[in-house]
């Protein structure tokens, strides 16, 4: 998102450090006060008395006393949600499309086209949709395998994160330079970096595990272990085949101020 970012080595660190300001001081405070309200947890999870099949919503109503106050309460939760997923839509389209600008994806001609009139990549989105609406529909038949999904995402995701973190701390601690930036954390970016590593790793283990006891091969486990593993034989297959001889690594395209 920072290529479409006017200014971005100073907007975009300063709105992601506010953003987790924010966002972690108002959650503490929601929590808080969501855990105070949840007085009894059998009676949240116990389907015969909340019939919402949500726990959240069960809190709403006792805690106001009032239907109508649970379902605006739960309007918002569905709002915040809805801009979640389309803030998670907007910044995986524009990973498809820098991957596929690459040469990284199969497919990248025509994926990695920018829309000569919207200015945006359209190619990336359409596909990034069409995935999104394909792995939703796994709930339909198997919320098991939709929560594997979920737990993959989780795995990938913190994959990255304990790479590309692990990689910087390491050349912190080797006092190794490090590319010129207009934005630092300056004596806190080490400290912070060693946090986020350990807490990916932690993550990743984490993820891993089924959300249930006892583990149900057929029912309740957790296979997105097998299905990152698989993606990765996968990915190696096609970078050896194919991906080596055309991907040259992130690339960076220079705009002149005149144009």
């Amino acid at each position: 998102m920072a290529e479409e970012t006017k200014n971005a080595s100073i907007i975009v660190p300063r709105c992601m450090l506010w953003s987790y300001i924010l966002n972690g001081s108002m959650g503490f405070v929601m929590l808080v006060t969501y855990c105070f309200c949840l007085t009894d947890v059998q009676a949240a999870l116990d389907p015969e008395i909340n019939r919402s099949g949500f726990p959240y919503i069960y809190v709403f109503q006792t805690g106001t006393g009032s239907i109508g106050g649970a379902i605006g309460l739960t309007s918002i939760i569905l709002i915040l949600g809805i801009a979640g997923a389309t803030s998670f839509f907007a910044t995986t389209s524009r990973q498809t499309f820098a991957f596929a600008r690459d040469n990284g994806l199969p497919g990248s001609k025509w994926i990695g086209k920018v829309h000569p009139r919207l200015l945006v990549p359209l190619n990336a989105i359409l596909v990034t949709f069409g995935f999104t609406i394909l792995l939703s529909l796994i709930n339909l038949g198997s919320t098991y395998a939709f929560n594997a999904i979920i737990s993959l995402q989780l795995l990938a995701l913190m994959s990255t994160y304990a790479i590309s973190i692990g990689c910087l701390a390491l050349k912190r601690l080797r006092n190794e330079p490090l590319p010129p930036s207009r934005w630092s954390l300056g004596k806190f970016g080490l400290p912070v970096n060693l946090f986020a590593f350990a807490y990916s790793c932690f993550a990743v283990i984490y993820v891993c595990f089924p959300v249930t006891t006892p583990v149900v091969v057929s029912e309740n486990m957790n296979w997105a272990i097998v299905m990152f593993a698989g993606v990765l034989v996968i990915a190696l297959v096609y970078y050896f085949v194919h991906g080596r001889k055309v991907y040259e690594g992130p690339v960076v395209f220079v705009k002149p101020a005149e144009e």
